[in-house]
């Protein structure tokens, strides 16, 4: 008897992070900060010129938006195969700023600060100040009670220096500041002062490339929309005036310029009193809208009958447009006495209208929405394209990378597309625990067991040219997933065996399949002491990923993308010779274009612009490649097929230049932050290891059950729960596996001819077929059908035992059209 100690899933736990309103651990919610200046160097005034903005890239099995996510800029990717879309994604910008909305004084002659009139100094509240602090002190803002965003006042400051320094977040662009009043005086006469003009929104001083909204892209099996809210907000969804947006892209609103001010006075009651009555001056132009951000959702399910019209009308990606139409005159002290406290534009009359001509040009650019369906072939595709561009051009923040790796124990890469891995991790995990969970029923006769794959897999074809496109541990965890295609006239355990190469195909000499525990709690104890001493390292604020990348390095990388430009054209010149491969050559050009233009944004360091370029041409090539091996069975390839299977060799090279790249980069500036995530990730392979090797705990159970004719199901029963608890990480020690090991009979006898009809089945030699692959089947009383090896054609003659458990005569060797093991991968 074997003794199997399991506490090898659980002795890595890793947490389970579903909602946002959980701790947003680095498995499932991964942030990616970045640095953006928002305003250039000459700008003056009381908004920060700088900000960080958060690339989010959220993959898990379900993903729950319950609190609204703001990314600050950033762009969001969501993988998932349920997504529960309960609040809103905003990718707007926050603008921030002082409360000071005034400017100090100049020292200028005849000018004075706006505080020092008397209509304003110290006096909260009063009709000469509330008109202004209405025109700065109001923003957008969100309501989770009735999910929809609304205008809000912001407290006035409680006393009024020149040098407030509160800060507030502003979902529009920069407003321009009071400028000094005019005291011009003819005389003494105060009450002939002049009222000021306000000034223009500082357009000029913004770098509206960095204010542009982030995109969201989103690859779902099924999206689940505001299922927590209140009935009366559902019968509003899709509805003028009803809850949402709930995917934010818009573009940013214009900045306002400065309202007109009331004449300069001083409180002396004889000389100000015709002064109540006087307006003030116009406001400044209104300022540019900013550019909306893109939405583009990938479903792998058939969306609803309405899902896909109500989620466009629960988006918007409109563009920012002018915070007003005209000029606005403000109102008198007198008049503004007789309002209540209200919204801004009451406190102003509109006076002069800006022209038709000037209103378009200060409206900033449209998003867009991109709803489509693909298949999982398809959508995994296009999802390691988005992940690839993300990991070629990080150029994030060290300094708050660094923080972040810090505080989260669980994040284990700085590469965002090893966030892929986690979704994968949980797809093979629940079919494995599906599968150990019915196995006493499948073994008692069950037929009706079905296991299902997730949304985002569900149509995943698992041919070898699909799995021969991913590498890594992302080819790996693919390969187990393909292991439980089904297999028409199967039960979910037969065919699984079947992709596997069948029950006896490989039994370990050693099941003994832990996760070296020991080890594991030496390395968490190192991980400690990696953190203690990455706390003292002292990074520079503004350090981005790619300035710690030598001209070598760089020179590298542009290698890679000019390799894979010729590729492309390898690809073209071969296509050329067959009229049937029109579109290739199409798509080739385009894809070949974007390449080009990264290689030069990137030689020129303008990475804002290589992102956006070089993700446009790593999708295309992924299309190509997907499009082309499709297509190329039904035309004669004239090479095409050769060309296209060099470019994915060539695609291999670039993903490990990235990686290599990224981190070395990272290791320049932190040695201990290498070591530490380099740390995690050893944990995290070790783990994908041990969960590959679920086959081999499967086979030694259902071979042990084959060793007790006599017995009913209560050791499978035992067995099975032990793994799982092992797979549900419920026990750091999730206890022993009971199993007999299997008998080889090659020890003790020489191997006979399968051929050979003789009783019980020892040591036997097995024959594959020379013309196709074949499966040798046993009808063994318990398990029926199944599949004992799975033979590809030609392989050369090798023994096997069959442990003195089948007879001779329930055994055959059995033709198949092709063979069903999943590639390996390469």
């Amino acid at each position: 008897m074997i003794k199997v100690i399991l506490f090898f899933y659980a002795a890595i736990t890793m947490a389970a992070c579903y909602s946002v309103r959980q701790a947003h651990c680095a498995e499932a919610w991964r942030k990616f900060p970045r640095q953006a200046q928002l305003l250039d160097e000459n700008y003056v005034g009381n908004y920060l010129k700088n900000s960080i903005r958060y690339d989010y890239y959220i993959i898990r099995d379900q993903v729950h938006i319950d609190d609204i996510v703001e990314t600050n800029g950033g762009n969001i990717l969501i993988v998932a195969n349920d997504l529960f879309l309960n609040a809103p994604i905003d990718t707007r910008v926050h603008f921030q700023a002082t409360q000071n909305y005034w400017q100090k004084a100049s020292g200028a002659s005849k000018t004075a600060s706006f505080l020092t009139s008397g209509y304003y100094t110290d006096v909260n509240g009063s009709p000469g100040i509330r008109p202004f602090d209405a025109w700065y002190y109001h923003r957008l803002a969100y309501d989770p009670r009735s999910k929809k965003y609304a205008l809000q006042q912001i407290p006035s400051p409680s006393v009024r220096t020149d040098n407030l320094s509160e800060t507030f977040e502003y979902l529009e662009l920069p407003s321009a500041q009071i400028p000094p009043l005019s005291t011009i005086e003819y005389g003494d006469a105060y009450d002939t002062t002049r009222a000021s003009d306000g000034v223009d929104a500082p357009d000029q001083r913004v770098i509206f490339e960095n204010a542009r909204s982030g995109d969201i892209t989103i690859f779902a099996g099924r999206i689940h929309l505001c299922e927590t809210c209140d009935a009366s907000i559902k019968q509003t969804l899709g509805q003028p005036g009803g809850a949402g947006p709930f995917l934010q892209v818009s573009g940013l609103q214009g900045g306002l310029g400065s309202p007109g001010t009331l004449p300069y006075t001083i409180v002396y009651p004889s000389k100000s009193q015709t002064l109540n009555g006087a307006r003030g001056g116009l406001s400044g132009r209104p300022g540019k809208g900013g550019d909306a951000g893109a939405i583009t959702i990938h479903l792998t399910g058939k969306p609803a009958a309405d899902e896909a019209k109500i989620l466009k009308m629960l988006s918007d990606y409109g563009p920012g447009e002018p915070a007003l139409p005209s000029r606005m005159r403000t109102l008198s002290f007198n008049e503004a006495r007789a309002l209540q406290p209200a919204h801004y534009v009451q406190y102003f009359l509109p006076e002069e209208e800006l022209p038709a001509q000037e209103l378009a040009r200060l409206a900033g650019k449209a998003g867009t929405f991109q709803l489509d369906t693909l298949t999982s072939n398809e959508a995994l595709s296009t999802l390691v394209s988005e992940l690839r561009a993300a990991d070629a051009i990080p150029n994030y923040s060290l300094k708050l990378l660094l923080q972040t790796t810090r505080s989260d124990p669980s994040l284990f890469s700085t590469l965002p597309s090893d966030g892929l891995l986690v979704l994968l991790s949980d797809e093979l995990s629940n079919l494995q625990s599906k599968l150990i969970g019915s196995l006493p029923d499948l073994l008692s006769g069950a037929n009706l067991v079905q296991i299902d794959r997730g949304a985002l897999f569900s149509s995943l074809d698992c041919t070898n040219e699909m799995l021969g496109s991913f590498t890594g541990l992302v080819a790996d965890y693919l390969h187990s997933v393909c292991q439980f295609a089904p297999v028409p006239d199967m039960t979910v355990l037969k065919s699984y065996f079947f992709r596997l190469g069948g029950l006896i195909s490989v039994v370990p000499s050693d099941v003994n399949v832990d996760l070296r525990h020991r080890e594991t709690v030496d390395e968490l104890s190192s991980i400690s002491q990696l953190i203690a001493a990455s706390i003292d390292e002292q990074m520079q604020e503004n350090a981005m990923v790619f300035q710690y990348i030598s001209a070598e390095k760089r020179a590298n990388f542009v290698s890679k993308i000019v390799e894979l430009e010729k590729k492309l054209k390898d690809i073209e010149n071969v296509a050329r010779k067959d009229d049937d491969m029109l579109e290739v050559i199409t798509r080739v050009g385009e894809t070949g274009q974007h390449l080009g233009k990264a290689v030069a944004a990137i030689e020129a360091e303008q990475w804002a612009v290589a992102i956006p370029e070089l993700r446009d041409g790593l999708k295309g090539l992924a299309s190509l490649l997907t499009y082309g091996y499709l297509i190329t069975p039904f035309v004669d390839d004239s090479g095409v097929r050769a060309a296209l299977a060099d470019a994915q060799q060539a695609l291999r090279g670039f993903d490990k230049e990235v990686s290599k790249i990224v981190e070395e980069s990272i290791s320049i500036r932190s040695n201990n932050l290498e070591k530490l995530v380099s740390s995690r990730r050893q944990q995290w392979i070790r783990r994908a290891q041990k969960s590959f090797a679920f086959g081999d705990l499967l086979r030694a159970i259902v071979l042990d059950y084959l060793q007790r004719p006599n017995e009913p199901l209560a050791a499978v029963k035992e067995n099975v729960g032990v793994v799982e608890r092992s797979l549900n990480r419920q026990d750091p020690a999730a206890g022993t596996l009971h199993i007999q090991s299997w008998r080889d009979a090659c020890l003790v006898q020489a191997p006979v001819e399968l051929s050979k009809p003789s009783g019980t089945m020892g040591c036997v030699l097995v024959h594959a077929l020379a013309e196709t692959p074949s499966a040798v089947v046993s009808n063994e009383e318990r398990l029926g059908r199944f599949p004992l090896l799975v033979l590809d054609r030609g392989r050369a003659a090798y023994a096997v035992s069959f442990g003195y458990v089948f007879d001779r005569m329930d055994v055959e060797q059995i033709r198949l059209g092709s063979n069903p093991i999943p590639a390996p991968p390469r």
